[in-house]
């Protein structure tokens, strides 16, 4: 029997990678080999660039039988998280038996890799969902250059066990789990929260890491690395943000919820009211005694640090001093955007 899978792309003001994501997907396997029946939906929300027009020119010059596997859906309304609700629960098809997330600016480089995806999640009936590795493109090709670009490429990304995260541009979920989720609109850090409904069956029952997988060096994609020093303050200080956001969330979820039929309500109340984020974070914080961020957004450098298993340096300590120094700016910066206001919907 074949299998039924949606997937969506997310692509807000695009115009520039929307064309290249569309041709490294138009030689997937999960397309061209015909064992799957697969739709593409481009989530377009709010653009105010050529972002559909170039998309619907793009797939005007595919034969039929590709061109039909793609449509082109666009959205008044912005957000990541609520146009993950709108595919989730609007947009795809009913029978889909699986659901697959992409952002509209990474990079396939692999023919494979979406049906090794499938393939990967479909094998292990545990599994509830598998994130693509995200790999910076300066470290794909190889060529950063300069100490701010090396800086970079070595920042981020090192502090998190990816097969126990989600990545947000790149995964795939069994729908019968992921319909169960709603995301609050306006959450800063979707990846995270996604992370935890999944994990928690909505913070229902206890943490199940058997649910989340990914971080193979084999099933990956690129996206593009920052550029700039002040770029990367900015993205982890959103990072830091909405994960903050997430803890204050989960608290009151869990506080005002209990049963998964409760919770759930509680999520499908907060996808439909664009005040509903903004509203809990005045009720919430600040929680003493951290304030508006949780003190271990300052340490978890250190102790992952210190739990490595390797033989520590002069430069591993270095290093570290300088990460340090980097985190206690971002977690300042993060808090004084959390206390005027500006968690909510922050990016």
């Amino acid at each position: 029997m074949t299998k039924v899978i949606d997937i969506c792309i997310f692509a807000h003001n695009e115009e520039d990678d929307i064309c290249l994501l569309l041709e490294d997907i138009c030689k997937q396997t999960i397309i061209t080999g015909g064992s799957y029946d697969v739709k593409f939906t481009i989530a377009a929300n709010a653009c105010s660039d050529g972002t559909v027009s170039l998309a619907k020119a793009y797939l005007s010059k595919l034969e039929k039988e590709k061109s039909d596997c793609f449509s082109v859906v666009d959205l008044a309304l912005g957000g990541k998280s609520r146009t993950w609700n709108k595919f989730t629960h609007e947009l795809s098809r009913e029978e889909a038996e699986l659901l697959m997330y992409m952002d509209g600016d990474i990079r396939l480089h692999d023919n494979s890799v979406l049906e090794k995806m499938v393939v990967e999640i479909s094998n292990n009936d545990a599994l509830h969902l598998f994130s693509s590795k995200p790999v910076k493109d300066v470290d794909y090709y190889q060529n950063a250059t300069g100490f701010v670009q090396i800086l970079i490429s070595k920042s981020g990304g090192k502090l998190t066990d990816l097969k126990k995260a989600v990545c947000g541009s790149l995964h795939i979920a069994r729908s019968n789990v992921i319909r169960q989720i709603f995301l609050p609109i306006g959450l800063p850090g979707e990846d995270g929260f996604l992370s935890a409904m999944v994990k928690t069956n909505a913070l229902s029952e206890p943490d199940n890491f058997d649910r989340v997988d990914g971080g193979r060096d084999d099933i990956f994609h690129t996206y593009e690395s920052i550029g700039t020093i002040s770029e990367l303050i900015q993205h982890q200080t959103r990072l830091v943000i909405g994960s903050a956001v997430n803890s204050a969330l989960f608290r009151y979820i869990s506080e005002n919820g209990g049963t998964h039929l409760q919770n759930k309500a509680i999520l499908q109340e907060s996808a439909s009211d664009d005040s509903w984020v903004a509203e809990k974070l005045k009720l919430l914080l600040p929680k003493a005694p951290y304030g508006f961020v949780p003190f271990h957004f300052l340490t978890k450098r250190i102790s992952a640090f210190l739990n490595r298993n390797e033989k520590k340096s002069a430069k591993s300590f270095l290093i570290l001093a300088i990460g340090v120094v980097f985190d206690v700016l971002v977690y300042f910066k993060a808090s004084l955007k959390m206390a005027s206001g500006h968690g909510a919907n922050y990016w």
